[in-house]
């Protein structure tokens, strides 16, 4: 759960008021640094830096899709995650314009960051007092989902065809080879 470059962060989301009045956000260690007793999590803020992370899905949808002229249909989150003291694999089958940030609650016990791992692949870390991990977020086709559930009744995604996704498909990344 290492982030090497990290271009959004949760903790930097807190707002407050310095004693000459002027307003300052940052990290709560920022804050505090600055004679800033009284701050708070700010949601509009937060609003801001998820779109970040929708900024760059929407460029590597736009890479995708211009180099293999197939339709991007949905996000594939896989990774694994430790659940109030039980580790979980986790998969989680998206709509292409939900914002995966949508499915972590932020807290002042929690932080949640995005950026790049060491094998220079998209992750969200969360690290939090009920949750823990990091989370990859993979590209995925119609014909990707139809491949994975062919051969099943009710054609739902299970927690198999999400460790197969892990194993077999590479998450966003940042075109940049691991050294």
């Amino acid at each position: 759960m290492f982030l090497k470059e990290i271009f959004l962060s949760s903790d930097n989301c807190y707002v407050g008021l310095k004693h000459n009045g002027e307003v300052m956000v940052g990290t709560e260690e920022r804050l505090t640094n600055s004679g800033v007793n009284d701050y708070e999590f700010d949601r509009l803020i937060w609003l801001e830096e998820k779109y970040k992370l929708r900024k760059v899905i929407l460029d590597a949808i736009k890479k995708y899709q211009s180099q293999y002229g197939i339709y991007v249909t949905n996000l594939a989150l896989t990774g694994s995650l430790i659940v109030n003291n039980q580790s979980i694999d986790m998969g989680r089958l998206l709509d292409v314009n939900d914002n995966p940030l949508d499915l972590f609650e932020v807290d002042d016990s929690s932080v949640i960051e995005v950026g790049y791992n060491l094998d220079n692949e998209l992750a969200i870390v969360v690290s939090g007092r009920e949750v823990k991990g990091e989370v990859n977020i993979h590209l995925i086709t119609a014909s990707k989902i139809k491949r994975l559930t062919e051969k099943k009744r009710n054609k739902r995604l299970i927690s198999s065809d999400f460790l197969n996704i892990r194993r077999n498909s590479s998450p966003i990344n940042n075109g940049k080879r691991r050294w």
